[in-house]
């Protein structure tokens, strides 16, 4: 790994970047493909899928959409989807490490969708994925997609559902 990737995947964990950097020549070019609209219009989904069921929404979290983008661009550096992150961290590591105080958390991966219908249709049809979005005491949200045109799916999904600890977020 070149230490330009290495130097954004350690900014990533301390929370401090939004988006990887495009890199120089010879180098995977990523960049966000979510941006406020679409992360929106995945919240607003969610939101629809839990009030369809007599759920409460979901609220945008940045240290769940920071946890979350953690997750993306891991997998896309190794081009392989999967929960399991940066120095075998798993979802409970990252979100602790945004600083976010979780009482309950789930995380939903994905790899290859072109777009926030094609990914929620994903999920939806997956009974564990549709059970992480429907867990009645989930609050809070982030959502992040990274593309990146030099790997196997182009595109790399995470979302993180969360409730607080009492008194903590």
């Amino acid at each position: 790994m070149s230490t330009l990737r290495s130097l954004q995947r350690s900014a990533l964990l301390l929370g401090l970047l939004a988006m990887p950097a495009v890199v120089g020549a010879g180098e995977p070019v990523s960049k966000v493909c979510l941006d406020d609209k679409g992360a929106a219009e995945l919240v607003s989904l969610v939101n629809g899928l839990r009030q369809d069921r007599g759920l409460g929404t979901v609220s945008s979290s940045s240290k769940l959409t920071a946890a979350a983008e953690v997750q993306s661009v891991h997998m896309s550096q190794q081009n392989q989807m999967g929960h399991a992150g940066p120095n075998g961290s798993q979802v409970s590591d990252r979100v602790e490490a945004q600083g976010y105080t979780y009482g309950v958390v789930a995380e939903n991966v994905a790899a290859g969708q072109r777009g926030v219908e094609a990914v929620m249709a994903g999920w939806e049809s997956s009974s564990s994925h549709l059970e992480n979005m429907l867990r009645p005491e989930v609050v809070d949200i982030g959502v992040a997609c990274l593309s990146d045109e030099d790997s196997e799916f182009e595109t790399w999904w995470t979302m993180v559902l969360a409730a607080p600890l009492k008194g903590g977020r």
